[in-house]
């Protein structure tokens, strides 16, 4: 065989070889990015999963959470996915609820731009601070212990009243502040972000004349808020609450004592620790700020959050020269003008 037929011969296998490791090469870069492409955006689940993400917590970590026969085999494209996009110092803690037929690539995305599970927390009007904490535990949005702490401290609490309204408006506790609202929290939220959250609904749901209303009655919001959990207590009727919140602001202003009876139980509560179910007479001289059958003048602050129709009617109370009320039993109360008028109501309606 001549030389030059020899050399051709070996060109071609060499060409046949280079073109084989280029086939070889080419399909299985096709092959693996085929892998790639299936592992990020393929479902990973057939049903929704229930994830909760805890705070330090890593992607392989979030990773043991999954379905592991989904998941396995998708590891090294999820690691690398992950880290080319920077996603894994970016996931956001907390409860997530993952639809079915997700794929890993979506998932990623759901926990980068921090999709968690929000609970819906209703907070009716007339709780007390230890109540809204009791309530906020129940719907799974902040431990009541960890909630009520914050809450009760003065100084975290005027940074949280400065911070909504720019300067501070109360004083104590948040005690009245936390707005009686529906709301949408995640699970496990911080407490700061709870209360600043009802404090701001509360500002949002004040009458657009609240400052003015508050200069002509000689009153600061701290008080009017006070004033206002007094009258969401002692009634529940909507139309009811500017005829009593009327009857206070007179007896403020002829220097009378409030005699509210929700007062009273608000003290003690205060004192004792217990849930008071029915007012004694010995309870009507307990020694408290918070008597107001024992001191004149406003409470301290409040004693639950009130309504925003109880804040309305103290801000625009009713024109009436009433100066007692009396529980009719029915729901409703009795109005009088005079102490005998008020004297017969109660032996008409508490004495039979």
């Amino acid at each position: 065989m001549k030389k030059e037929e020899r050399e051709k011969r070996k060109s071609k296998l060499s060409l046949l070889i280079f073109l084989s490791i280029v086939v070889v090469g080419a399909t299985s870069l096709l092959y693996a990015y085929l892998w790639f492409s299936w592992a990020l955006n393929s479902p990973i689940n057939d049903t929704p999963i229930s994830l909760e993400v805890k705070k330090g917590e890593t992607l392989k970590k979030v990773f043991q959470h999954l379905p592991q026969e989904s998941i396995k085999m998708r590891r090294l494209p999820l690691t690398i996915y992950s880290r080319w996009k920077g996603i894994e110092s970016k996931i956001h803690y907390g409860r997530y609820r993952i639809p079915a037929n997700t794929s890993a690539k979506e998932l990623l995305n759901i926990l980068k731009e921090g999709r968690v599970l929000l609970v819906k927390a209703t907070v009716p009007p007339g709780n007390t601070l230890k109540e809204v904490s009791r309530i906020l535990e129940r719907y799974q949005v902040v431990k009541a212990a960890k909630f009520l702490q914050f809450a009760q401290d003065p100084s975290k609490a005027k940074r949280v009243r400065e911070k909504v309204f720019g300067r501070e408006v109360g004083k104590g506790s948040l005690e009245g502040y936390l707005y009686p609202d529906t709301y949408y929290f995640t699970s496990d939220s911080d407490p700061f972000t709870v209360a600043f959250t009802m404090v701001e609904n509360l500002s949002r749901h004040l009458p657009q004349d609240w400052q003015d209303r508050c200069k002509k009655l000689g009153l600061s919001l701290h008080q009017v808020i006070t004033l206002a959990s007094i009258v969401t207590k002692e009634t529940y009727l909507p139309e009811e609450m500017p005829i009593i919140a009327a009857v206070f602001l007179k007896r403020l202003r002829l220097g009378m004592k409030l005699q509210a009876d929700p007062t009273v139980i608000y003290a003690v509560e205060k004192e004792t620790g217990n849930r008071v179910l029915r007012l004694r007479r010995r309870d009507l001289a307990v020694d408290s700020p918070y008597n107001t059958y024992m001191v004149t003048g406003l409470p301290p602050g409040p004693i639950c959050s009130p309504s925003a129709q109880a804040i309305k009617a103290v801000l625009h109370p009713a024109k009436t020269n009433y100066l007692y009320f009396v529980a009719k039993g029915s729901g409703g109360h009795k109005f009088s003008n005079t102490l005998r008028e008020h004297i017969n109501a109660v032996n008409r309606y508490q004495r039979r």
